[in-house]
């Protein structure tokens, strides 16, 4: 199940004008559509409303931490080397791995330092090998809520372009007037400084 991070009656109260039942409905549309705009700039989702699976997660160290927080569960998690054949391995909890503080997202991984993968062993313990470069995958349920700026870039975003539908005439005009000359003045249609700079917060670097 997924959810738009902003509704309608958010963007008509950020708007400060009473929208027709027509606009109510466009305005869900464009809602949905700055959910997908925050995720793509952000590299990251807020819609996942209690699971998440198959988050993939390098070990670099004792720790590791989830994306979506609070965790509530982690309900399965495997280990993997970085190679095309490499076997996929399935770890226990309290035994490989344990979530150490739900709030932050934060697992301790057992025996860190000799995390290695073997076709025909079932363990990760006692196995000397380095731990740099493994990757874990884990299936776990949040609670995690939508944050408020992410509520607000989204809302600014929708009602930003759902300003053209309400004065189709101005569209693409920020000012006309006449006053024996005709004056007339183009629309920025900049993303709000304040957007970008909420979003940039939470961007995620992407390694493609």
């Amino acid at each position: 199940m997924t959810l738009s991070y902003c509704t309608s009656q958010q963007i008509q109260d950020y708007l400060g004008k009473t929208l027709s039942a027509s606009q109510l409905i466009e305005a869900d549309v464009l809602a949905a559509a700055a959910t997908e705009h925050c995720d793509r700039l952000t590299h990251r989702t807020w819609q996942n409303t209690g699971s998440v699976a198959s988050e993939l997660v390098g070990v670099e160290g004792p720790f590791i931490f989830l994306k979506h927080r609070p965790v509530v569960a982690i309900t399965n998690m495997t280990a993997q080397d970085i190679s095309v054949s490499a076997p996929v391995l399935p770890l226990v909890s309290g035994v490989d791995y344990r979530l150490v503080d739900a709030a932050a997202g934060m697992v301790t991984m057992m025996n860190w330092w000799n995390l290695w993968i073997t076709n025909n062993r079932d363990t990760i313990r006692d196995i000397a090998g380095s731990h740099l470069g493994k990757l874990v995958s884990v299936d776990y349920t949040t609670s995690e809520a939508v944050p408020k700026d992410i509520v607000l870039a989204a809302t600014m975003i929708a009602a930003d372009w759902l300003q053209p539908t309400m004065t189709p005439e101005m569209s693409g005009y920020k000012q006309i007037s006449i006053s024996g000359a005709v004056s007339v003045t183009m629309a920025d249609r900049a993303v709000p400084a304040l957007v970008t700079e909420i979003l940039a917060g939470y961007r995620k670097m992407v390694f493609a």
